[in-house]
């Protein structure tokens, strides 16, 4: 007997902000059916493991190749960002409810077998996850049902033991109103307000997958804002030139790491995340220097050369920048397709995603919103991918010596974690 095809909806969320049980309390109508596993804490001989490391290393390649497919396809006189690792944990929900070339689709842009994500996404989420005084990174997991919808309960129970995934069913098939206001107000509350979205989920949607992620620091220990340079500086945009005081960051100890084509350095949050500028060199743009090898190489750098020691000099550089915002909304299912050769999932004849239901299903789009602000206080910013369809000092004898790394152009950045995740990357191509 032939199934009816209906579309299913993946709402791969990423956002930065806060997690709650009870997101449709007072907004719309959903039930809580099942809480994610209790996350332990991050331990630092689980950070030496090879399954920790190996996890981390496909993250990262992803991050780089998935920021320079997205900025090639994107509008360069706009500012640019994404979260590729918001990107990479809302298609791992979608790898466990696969099967088949599906799965191994999504497994294959990861560089990762089954039992190696499954085994170690635990331990790449708990790495993540931070409260602080100044802040926090904050992620969150959910799958959303339609009321009435069979699925596979062993699935349920994988994505909440193994990807700490809160499940929630809503009426989206005959009260989808109501059902779209709950997912909504869960992703609004997720992201503080930030993201107020109506996804406009489908009367056919059968399930939702949703991750979020939440990131913000400060400069410093109390929040103040950091001092502006007394003069402006001229930023040299993709449209032209313009006029501000810049952000003057904390020194760093070394110096810029410069190539043929671009120069690079970084400047951290109070809690140690780093924003990461590579800007390019004279004669090149950020065009030319925003790739998947450039960005890759950026990240993986360490040694900025602090010590000559020859003539007996230590260096110390501090990023003088600009204030900024960055963003991104388009549906990136193309670039899924064509760079990652994950093609089934959109196909209604090969899409295989029976470890969830039996019903034949597919997905139709994949929407990327990301919202990033760069100011004197900190860093703070959401992100939202939604997949509609099926949806210290130095030694006496050293002299210290202190450099500026002026970002007075368009340039690239990264926002990592400290321990090297790319949570953001992006491009400023004009400030305001």
């Amino acid at each position: 007997m032939h199934k009816v095809i209906k579309v299913i909806s993946l709402l791969l969320i990423i956002c930065l902000f806060t997690i709650s049980t009870a997101a449709c309390v007072g907004k719309g109508k959903c039930t809580l059916l099942g809480t994610p596993a209790e996350a332990q804490d991050f331990t630092y001989e689980e950070g030496r493991q090879q399954g920790f490391l190996d996890i981390c290393d496909s993250a990262e390649a992803f991050a780089a190749a998935f920021a320079s497919a997205t900025y090639e396809a994107s509008d360069k006189s706009c500012n640019f960002a994404v979260s590729p690792v918001s990107v990479y944990m809302a298609l791992s929900l979608a790898a466990e409810c696969a099967s088949g070339e599906t799965r191994e689709e999504i497994l294959s842009s990861f560089g990762m077998t089954y039992e190696q994500l499954q085994s170690n996404f635990q331990t790449l989420y708990r790495s993540l996850i931070k409260e602080f005084k100044t802040g926090q990174l904050a992620l969150s997991n959910s799958v959303w049902l339609n009321e009435g919808t069979q699925f596979n309960q062993s699935c349920i129970d994988a994505l909440s033991q193994k990807y700490y995934c809160y499940s929630y069913a809503a009426d989206f098939a005959n009260d989808n109103k109501n059902a779209n206001l709950a997912v909504r107000h869960f992703v609004k509350e997720q992201t503080k307000g930030l993201i107020d979205n109506d996804f406009k989920l489908s009367t056919d949607t059968l399930f939702t997958l949703i991750n979020s992620l939440y990131l913000k620091d400060t400069w410093n220990e109390f929040g103040k804002n950091i001092d502006l340079t007394d003069e402006e500086y001229t930023f040299a945009g993709q449209n032209g030139e313009q006029k501000e005081k810049f952000l003057l960051g904390s020194y760093k100890e070394g110096r810029a790491y410069t190539t043929d084509t671009f120069s690079a350095f970084f400047t951290s949050t109070y809690r140690g995340y780093q924003l990461k500028f590579f800007v390019p060199e004279e004669g090149y743009t950020v065009g030319d220097i925003f790739t998947a090898e450039n960005i890759a190489l950026v990240n993986s750098h360490k040694d900025y050369n602090a010590v000559d020691e020859i003539n007996k000099i230590r260096y110390h550089t501090r990023c003088v920048f600009p204030q900024f915002n960055a963003g991104y909304d388009k549906d990136v299912k193309n670039i899924l397709q064509e760079q990652f050769g994950i093609s089934s999932l959109f196909n209604l004849s090969r899409c295989n995603l029976s470890n969830l239901m039996e019903e034949d299903v597919f997905c139709s789009k994949v929407y990327h919103i990301t919202k990033l602000c760069v100011d004197r206080k900190g860093i703070e910013g959401a992100a939202v991918t939604v997949i509609p369809g099926a949806t210290s000092p130095g030694p006496d004898e050293y002299t210290n010596a202190y450099l500026d790394f002026v970002v007075d152009k368009s340039f690239g950045f990264m926002i990592t974690d400290p321990k090297g995740t790319t949570l953001f990357s992006g491009v400023v191509a004009e400030i305001e």
